[in-house]
């Protein structure tokens, strides 16, 4: 009747909202992920141009890389070409980098016939930023775990047509359209405020001790008003990431109050151990760190004057020791955090029938507490699950419980 008709089509819009019509799908897989330049290298070597190679290789001296190329009909839309050039050892190359995702297969080059090139391009907006490096000869062997998945990506070498810059430590990619970062440049006339270096924190809960970077702002007293508190955890703060710099500008600009800025570096060889919703750790901030910091720095004690921060696994701290004392952390700055974490889920090789986004269950179940959040997340950033899919489940948990997010946001990268 009417109500199975209505039924059918409302099913079958759903269906074309989920899966993009037949005409769009096919008007998509069209587009070939396949550079033009290396084609036309690769078809002038096939007919025996001798020259042809040598002038690519001046070319790219001259050019830089990644090679970067536009779609015809597609505006926004760019391929990117990553090129090595091997020797007779080469046997493999790898590129790591911040859009690729995690499996080796995807990231291998491919070697040009018998030439000293290797090359793989892939599609992506034309607003990317990533940093990446190579892993030449790379052992393909799957990691087991995060810490070996870590100390096989950084065994890397940069982009010799592409030299890391400043704050970055690898090579960059940077898209015309990439979103503007005026808060990492140094500006004249901007005062950088002072910074202090606790070389060793001790915890009698986590029995163990810790480096402390405390940034103060210009003008900074041990009299009057307190100052508003962020606490960032890991070393990503002082390096890459120009913390002292950034606070500085958003100071001068009026855009931030005068702040304390404490960026705690992780104890040797515990940071997987202390940030994944360790209950000791919560602990250690609430009653060692925090009354530590308020104490010598003049700091807020009131916890909408108070921020935890971090990137990935800190991310996912801040929001668990926060959820824990939201009575004395009232804000979570949650860059590309790692909510997809659960119990003894280690890195790549874990069962699959462990729940994962444990802590997203965790603010699901509780009661709503006053936090408020910033969150962001890379529309590449993999995984099992993906972090960009874990990053929007968290933000739509919070959302339905009535949590007041201040900015939610995704970048391609």
């Amino acid at each position: 009747g009417d109500t199975m008709k209505t039924t059918q089509i409302s099913l079958t819009m759903l269906l074309l909202l989920l899966l993009g019509s037949p005409v769009q799908l096919r008007a998509q897989n069209t587009i070939p992920i396949k550079s033009p330049r290396i084609s036309q290298l690769s078809k002038a070597i096939s007919q025996g141009d001798d020259k042809a190679l040598s002038e690519f290789w001046v070319e790219i001296e001259k050019s830089g890389t990644p090679i970067v190329e536009r779609i015809e009909g597609y505006e926004n839309d760019v391929l990117v070409t990553f090129i090595w050039k091997g020797d007779e050892r080469t046997q493999n190359v790898v590129v790591e980098g911040g859009f690729l995702g995690w499996p080796q297969e995807y990231r291998m080059l491919r070697h040009l016939g018998h030439s000293d090139l290797w090359y793989k391009t892939f599609r992506t907006g034309n607003d990317l930023r990533c940093s990446y490096a190579f892993s030449v000869n790379h052992s393909l062997i799957p990691s087991g775990s995060m810490d070996e998945f870590l100390s096989q990506e950084y065994l890397t070498h940069p982009d010799p047509w592409n030299p890391p810059r400043k704050p970055y430590p690898k090579s960059l990619v940077e898209l015309p359209d990439a979103p503007k970062q005026p808060w990492i440049q140094k500006k004249s006339g901007v005062p950088m405020g002072r910074r202090y270096i606790e070389e060793k924190f001790t915890s009698k809960i986590l029995k163990n001790d810790r480096l402390l970077t405390v940034y103060t702002p210009q003008g900074y007293k041990k009299s009057g008003a307190s100052y508003p508190l962020i606490i960032l955890f890991d070393d990503y703060y002082n390096n890459p990431i120009p913390t002292r710099l950034i606070l500085a500008n958003l100071i001068h600009a009026k855009a931030l109050r005068p702040a304390v800025c404490v960026v705690m570096s992780n104890a040797t060889g515990m940071r997987t151990a202390e940030l994944t919703c360790n209950p000791d750790f919560a602990d250690f901030v609430a009653t060692e760190l925090l009354p530590w910091i308020q104490k010598n720095y003049h700091a807020s004690t009131k916890p909408e004057d108070v921020v935890l921060g971090g990137a990935s696994f800190s991310a996912l701290a801040s929001s668990y020791v926060a959820f824990q004392y939201p009575n004395l952390f009232g804000n979570v700055l949650s860059q590309s955090g790692s909510y997809g974490w659960g119990p003894n889920l280690d890195g790549f090789d874990w069962d699959l029938s462990t729940e994962s986004e444990w802590l997203t269950r965790r603010y699901a179940q509780a009661d709503k507490k006053p936090i408020r959040f910033y969150i962001d997340v890379g529309l590449h950033e993999t995984g099992i699950p993906s972090n960009r899919v874990a990053n929007r489940h968290f933000r739509t948990v919070l959302e339905a419980k009535g949590y007041d997010i201040a900015k939610y946001q995704e970048f391609n990268g």
